[in-house]
């Protein structure tokens, strides 16, 4: 009779899953851990690009920028312009990438 590595329960040296934890015998636990931790620091990572896509697009009120834009129309100040309608573009971009980022994701698991 074995150890589970995982839980610690009594196991038969011909069984390939733990009846108590369904850990796999046919995987190293160092193997295990290495997936584990592959999961842990992904989920941290998107959490990180999800907080900094929302910061990035919620942080400037929609009033200054629509005052900035009328007045630059009425200046006709195109560095103004093109750089509200770059920054614009740019943040639509960004509104996507996490929704194709969770796709993909879901894609490999």
């Amino acid at each position: 009779m074995n150890q589970c590595p995982k839980c610690g329960a009594s196991v038969s040296t011909d069984q390939l899953f733990c009846n108590n934890c369904g850990f796999s015998f046919t995987v190293s636990p160092a193997a295990a851990k290495y997936k584990k931790s592959w999961y842990i620091g992904g989920g941290i990572a998107l959490i990180l690009l999800l907080t900094f896509v929302f910061y990035f697009l919620f942080s400037s009120s929609e009033e200054k920028t629509a005052d900035r834009f009328i007045e630059a129309l009425e200046s006709k100040d195109t560095a103004v312009l093109r750089e509200l309608l770059m920054t614009h573009l740019f943040k639509l971009c960004w509104m996507q990438l996490p929704m194709v980022l969770f796709y993909e994701t879901l894609k490999m698991i």
